[in-house]
């Protein structure tokens, strides 16, 4: 276990753990061509599941830190938040580059009629969020706005967890599904913890 968490605080490596959908959207390319739209919607896929797990893991980090404190392995991933926090903002960049470029393809015009449609505006909204928190995370930012003007902007992350359940409990049965079984567990242990801190 503890060669295990050596490992696993090397920032290289979860670099490289995290860039393995990147790779399997890369290895589509194998059976479409990158001029063909199924490659991207096979992009859009991994690229939102992949940006919506990631995001789910990194704010469920600090509720479960907090909860069970004794845990190494806990304390080891949680170092990790900010690089689990910004591949989900990467990962939502494809997606919607993926969206984009799967629609001209498909319809060989700009998709702007769908601009307005509530699904596109929630996913709009969670993607507008995820790159101002993305753009402050880092050491510069945290030093330039302070520490307490930098924690209120990162909570937007909270606005944007309701923007991303919005996104897909709009869409069909799958992602509803999906949607259930990551935010309601991670509703739970953010309840959870705010019990135990008013305790």
């Amino acid at each position: 276990m503890s060669q295990l968490l050596s490992y696993l605080k090397k920032k290289p490596l979860i670099w490289f753990l995290l860039s393995i959908p990147l790779l399997w959207i890369l290895s589509e390319t194998l059976t479409y061509s990158v001029h063909n739209y199924k490659f991207w919607s096979r992009s859009l896929a991994i690229s939102g599941y992949t940006a919506l797990g990631c995001f789910v893991f990194c704010l469920s980090l600090t509720p479960l830190n907090k909860l069970f404190s004794t845990s190494q392995l806990l304390k080891v991933l949680n170092r990790h938040r900010r690089e689990f926090g910004l591949s989900s903002f990467y990962y939502a960049c494809i997606h919607f580059l993926s969206y984009l470029i799967k629609k001209v393809l498909k319809t060989g015009q700009f998709p702007w009629k769908f601009i307005s449609h509530p699904i596109i505006i929630t996913g709009l909204s969670a993607f507008c969020l995820l790159l101002v928190i993305a753009a402050i995370s880092n050491d510069y930012s945290v030093r330039k706005l302070g520490w307490e003007k930098w924690k209120k902007i990162q909570s937007l992350a909270y606005l944007a967890q309701a923007a991303i359940f919005l996104h897909l409990v709009l869409q069909h049965e799958t992602q509803i599904i999906w949607a259930l079984l990551l935010f309601i567990p991670l509703l739970t242990l953010q309840m959870l913890r705010l019990r135990k801190k008013d305790q």
